[in-house]
């Protein structure tokens, strides 16, 4: 099963808070999510699959640079990132101080056996 869907964000979804936050790295724009969705049943078409993954979100977001989008430096909403994606492409620049806070607030390492992106 393939879907896809763009989740209609205000552009003014981040001007209500001038307060830094986690996400997103910066607020001068809001952004349209897509969230793209693959489903199968057999785990032996799990490569296949998140090849082909990979591969429609790179040619999505290919062809929206050719349109002219400026999502280049765009932060990834984590709730539609693949597993893999880097802490970089979702919290930017705002990564090293989430660290120190984590390591502040988290010594143990609880958060670490939740499930999600761990910094």
């Amino acid at each position: 099963m393939f879907s896809y869907a763009v989740s209609p964000f205000l552009p003014t979804i981040f001007s209500h808070n001038t307060s830094p936050s986690a996400y997103p790295g910066s607020r001068d724009r809001g952004v349209f999510p897509l969230n793209l969705y693959i489903g199968w049943v057999s785990p032996s078409a799990d490569e296949l699959m998140h090849h082909a993954t990979r591969t429609s979100i790179e040619k999505i977001y290919d062809h929206a640079i050719a349109l002219g989008q400026t999502i280049s430096d765009a932060p990834l909403y984590s709730n539609y990132a693949i597993f893999d994606t880097a802490l970089e492409s979702i919290y930017g620049d705002n990564l090293q101080r989430l660290k120190l806070i984590k390591q502040e607030v988290d010594p143990g390492n609880v958060m670490g056996l939740t499930g999600g992106f761990k910094f």
